[in-house]
């Protein structure tokens, strides 16, 4: 299922609420929705100061994907604030989810490393895009630490914090 720019927008935007939410809650400010037929069915946002370092926003939202969704991955997408890590990518996979949208490219931990490679993962993952309200996420991440930032934009770090 093609997505308009529209909206890749409107959804990077829900999850944009949803990682100002885990800012507000004193964590890493990543959030995601997962999206099935027009309607956002599962929400995420990072929670890993909470003790429990495998709570990431994907995760998060997979956690909460309403049952059984395995017949309708066709349809499923995902859209998050931080290119997803090899863990969530994995748990993406299982999840069946096809269509994967991302604001902001991890150049430290990000999938986009390791997508694509392999007879598993190769054909499951149809879309991989990034690039999504980019400086929104940054400004956001940036609000939680810029260590954390320069980590995660890496080499785009000095371009967008000059675009203010």
């Amino acid at each position: 299922m093609p997505y308009t720019p529209a909206q890749k927008e409107l959804y990077m935007r829900q999850a944009l609420q949803e990682a100002k939410l885990a800012h507000e809650e004193g964590n890493i400010p990543i959030g995601a929705v997962i999206v099935l037929d027009g309607e956002v069915v599962a929400r995420g946002r990072n929670q890993r100061y909470t003790g429990h370092f495998l709570r990431h926003a994907e995760v998060e939202a997979i956690s909460l994907l309403p049952r059984p969704f395995n017949r309708q991955r066709e349809q499923a997408a995902l859209f998050t604030t931080v290119e997803p890590c090899y863990m969530c990518y994995g748990a993406i996979l299982f999840a069946n989810i096809v269509h994967v949208f991302f604001a902001a490219c991890d150049r430290h931990a990000g999938a986009g490393q390791i997508h694509g490679i392999g007879r598993y993962s190769q054909p499951r993952i149809l879309t991989f895009e990034g690039g999504i309200l980019e400086q929104a996420s940054f400004d956001l991440i940036r609000q939680e630490s810029e260590e954390h930032c320069r980590l995660l934009f890496g080499d785009r770090f000095e371009e967008l914090a000059n675009h203010e």
